[in-house]
């Protein structure tokens, strides 16, 4: 049975969504989040919903995007002190990152897996391409250091991996990222810790991966 909900964005006019489908996003984070499908006007759309209490993930949101910093590009809120997120993997596009490795470390079934992708994202661990990832995780970290940000420690990064094989870095799990001090000494070197964390998972996952393709 479908339902009408309001999303507000963080500026302009409120649109009515009809929800035609909601279910569980099963991945490695701890948090629940759903994917919401339905309709805006005539347009199909695939959201991502999730619990902002304290409205943290909304601020730094913000403050992310602000700095130039990677986030998905749309946030509206919406209802119970939800916010629904850009959708990263409704157009056959497959995330890669911390999450994932939690999953295949413990065998827990994916969230609309996409093996096409997986031969894609494969592919890309290789000196030459790996290289351009690991220059743009550098880059994100800088950028994050020079506005005084520190990135998320445990889920720093996603690598998204598209049909046609292009990619992109994107930072997701935004809750435990933080504005800091300008006194703070340490941020260049967490952060740069932090992006090497996220490298290093995409090395396991391709690995994990490999075997079953």
């Amino acid at each position: 049975m479908s339902r009408n909900i309001e999303l507000h964005p963080l500026s302009g006019k409120a649109t009515i969504m009809t929800v035609r489908k909601e279910f569980d996003f099963l991945a490695g984070g701890t948090e629940r989040k759903s994917i919401v499908e339905g309709t805006v006007g005539r347009h199909r759309v695939s959201l991502i919903k999730r619990k902002d209490i304290d409205g943290r993930y909304e601020a730094n949101w913000c403050a992310f995007r602000e700095a130039g910093l990677p986030v998905v590009r749309t946030l509206r809120r919406g209802e119970e002190r939800s916010i629904f997120l850009t959708d990263v993997k409704a157009d056959g596009s497959e995330t890669y990152g911390s999450n994932l490795k939690y999953v295949l470390r413990r065998n827990h079934k994916r969230s609309r897996a996409r093996p096409e992708i997986d031969r894609i994202f494969v592919g890309l661990i290789n000196p030459a391409d790996f290289r351009k990832i690991t220059d743009r995780v550098a880059e994100c970290a800088s950028i994050a250091s020079e506005n005084h940000i520190l990135l998320p420690p445990d889920d720093p990064f996603d690598l998204v991996v598209h049909p046609d094989s292009s990619w992109d870095i994107v930072l997701l799990d935004l809750e435990f990222g933080k504005v800091v001090s300008t006194h703070n000494k340490n941020i260049k070197r967490d952060n740069l810790i932090n992006g090497q964390r996220f490298l290093d998972d995409l090395a396991y996952v391709a690995g994990a991966l490999r075997g079953s393709l």
